[in-house]
């Protein structure tokens, strides 16, 4: 996936101070990564941020420009930079000669010896500290913790799946499928209830399902949602489900240590009605991040959803304006029809030029046999 983990937030490296390099780098799978190094941290290694960014072409083929400004020499040298600059001022604003040969003046001499060696070290021998592949990366980003997956490569760490409900029963024979299957190298498989269910095989990164499984343990909080418990908040309320015959939502989460389950009945509908539960307000969360990777695979990974994107964008470009850029954050659905058509929906909330009110784009797309893209979009003023 081209995002970070579908819902990737800003890691501010730089909060601590105003003076910081910042260098942007697509890796050679395609994601896109943002290098930060404050002024406090120069001797610290470089720290990646994992949200979406737009990267000038210059960069993109620039590694060794990223391994030059992590090297603990050239940072250094950015400091002594700022030091000589510093000293220099002083000196001249003394009106000190340089024939004085005063502590300042050989102070400052030593610090542009300094200088000149720790930067051309620097340049010359840039540390070999960032890996070349999403894996690695993960592993030498300090604040990125890795969570710990089963070995079996045939057992799925995640699994989203809908059971009940009022539809049509599938024809003798079928066999029904989770609706979505992710496995611990990555592999993602689409199945569904009905022989409709198109079959879509599909691979995240080692970085995308660290990301995905971490927004679902650490921001959703999903091993701390209890069914029963979401039952008796809504029962605390005073209020009566307003649906019926919705299907059950079924996650299943299974990480190295444990494994956590949570059925709940129509989700996506209750979730509107009881947005006070905070439980519940997340498992709509994790649903729709699923739901997400789900739509991802169907439309055919990263190189498909670009382009899609691109179409949206041109064309709101042209025909609405306003609407701001519709990224992979958007999507809220997509599959193919018994008529074997792809279909997609994205819905892009957005604040109007006052910032008075909330306005809400939904937009539809067809793929068409022959690669383009029939697009209809409505915008919603709340």
């Amino acid at each position: 996936m081209h995002s970070s983990d579908c819902n990737g937030r800003e890691h501010q490296a730089a909060s601590r101070t105003s003076l910081a390099v910042t260098v942007r780098l697509r890796t050679e799978d395609g994601t896109w990564l943002r290098f930060a190094i404050p002024q406090n941290c120069a001797i610290g290694p470089v720290k990646a941020n994992r949200q979406a960014v737009e990267l000038p072409n210059w960069a993109v083929s620039h590694n060794k420009l990223i391994r030059i400004f992590n090297n603990r020499f050239f940072s250094f040298g950015l400091a002594l930079k700022g030091m000589h600059y510093l000293m220099t001022n002083r000196i001249e604003s003394a009106n000190w000669p340089c024939q004085s040969r005063s502590t300042d003046w050989h102070c400052c001499r030593i610090v542009h010896a300094a200088l000149i060696i720790s930067l051309s070290w620097g340049l010359l021998y840039p540390q070999q500290t960032l890996g070349r592949t999403m894996t690695q990366l993960v592993e030498q980003d300090p604040d990125s913790k890795q969570i710990a997956l089963p070995k079996n490569a045939d057992q799925p760490v995640l699994i989203l799946s809908y059971t009940g409900g009022f539809r049509a029963p599938p024809k003798p024979g079928f066999t029904e499928t989770p609706l979505l299957r992710v496995f611990n190298d990555g592999r993602v498989i689409t199945g569904g209830a009905s022989e409709q269910a198109r079959v879509v095989n599909a691979k995240l990164t080692p970085l995308q399902l660290q990301n995905l499984i971490g927004s679902i343990v650490r921001e959703d909080k999903f091993l701390d949602i209890e069914a029963a418990a979401i039952s008796k908040a809504i029962e605390a309320t005073g209020d009566t489900i307003m649906i019926a015959d919705a299907p059950d939502t079924e996650i299943t989460l299974t990480l190295a240590d444990r494994q956590h389950h949570v059925k709940q009945y129509g989700t996506q509908f209750i979730g509107k009605q009881f947005p006070q539960i905070d439980s519940l307000t997340n498992l709509v969360n994790v649903e729709r991040r699923l739901r997400r990777v789900y739509g991802w695979a169907q439309v055919g990974g990263d190189a498909e959803i670009e382009k899609m994107l691109a179409a949206i964008n041109e064309f709101h470009k042209k025909e609405k304006p306003d609407i701001p850029a519709v990224t992979l954050d958007d999507l809220s659905w997509a599959n193919w029809t018994s008529r074997g058509e792809l279909q997609a929906y994205f819905i892009k909330s957005f604040p109007d030029s006052n910032n008075s009110a909330q306005r809400t784009a939904v937009v539809n797309v067809d793929a068409q046999p022959d690669g383009k893209f029939k697009i209809q979009s409505n915008v919603e003023t709340r």
